[in-house]
């Protein structure tokens, strides 16, 4: 496929590669190596909580999932909060049937503070072997809500599915910058899903102006 995302794409030209990391990353090709423009991360970021909340407080059901736990879980637990005290019916559910097998302890999702990660009863994983299988059981699990808020495979998934999607999506997850260049419903958040959490507040500082409005 055409990076990580598990959003099925056939006959895919590299200018259309190149077209849908310009116009989501804000890359054009000049310099060395591929980065991301952080008034993308910002504007992208901006649309993305806007939508949220617009689904929230007309009462709609919004499923958060990570598969990033140890760099976006306070970024997806922030804004599940905020679609929450909006009226949103944030989906949570507590765990969800079997997805994989390590060693002798089962995988499953589990919800903590209405995000859904995978788990292995010990820890949290963000393990790519299990994450299709953990996106599947997201949307078996929770049926079709209103919105998706997620990344990498649990957001290629819901796409796939017709849902509609706000997807934070690092410069390996070009299938989810081509659904959006494509016109998919699906709204991207590009950043480095790979930093330390401290790295991302900045973002959570933009919601501070929402969440002090009459």
């Amino acid at each position: 496929g055409a990076g990580a995302g598990g959003v099925p794409f056939k006959g895919i030209t590299l200018d259309q590669v190149h077209s849908a990391v310009a116009h989501v990353y804000g890359w054009s090709g000049d310099g060395p190596r591929a980065r991301i423009g952080p008034a993308r991360t910002v504007d992208g970021f901006e649309a993305g909580v806007a939508r949220v909340l617009e689904v929230a407080t007309g009462g709609g059901r919004v499923a958060f999932a990570t598969s990033c736990p140890a760099s976006l879980f306070a970024v997806h637990r922030a804004l599940a909060a905020r679609a929450a005290d909006a009226g949103g019916d944030v989906v949570v559910v507590l765990e969800s049937a079997t997805i994989g097998e390590r060693g002798t302890s089962a995988t499953r999702l589990r919800w903590l503070d209405r995000v859904a990660m995978v788990t292995d009863g010990r820890g949290l994983l963000a393990d790519d072997a299990d994450q299709r299988r953990a996106a599947e059981e997201l949307l078996f699990t929770v049926g079709r809500p209103d919105l998706v808020v997620s990344d990498r495979m649990f957001a290629g998934t819901a796409v796939a599915r017709g849902l509609e999607v706000v997807a934070f999506a690092g410069l390996d997850a070009v299938a989810l910058a081509l659904a959006s260049w494509r016109g998919l419903a699906i709204r991207v958040v590009p950043l480095d899903e790979q930093r330390p959490p401290q790295a991302y507040a900045p973002l959570l500082e933009l919601l501070e102006p929402a969440r002090t409005a009459p």
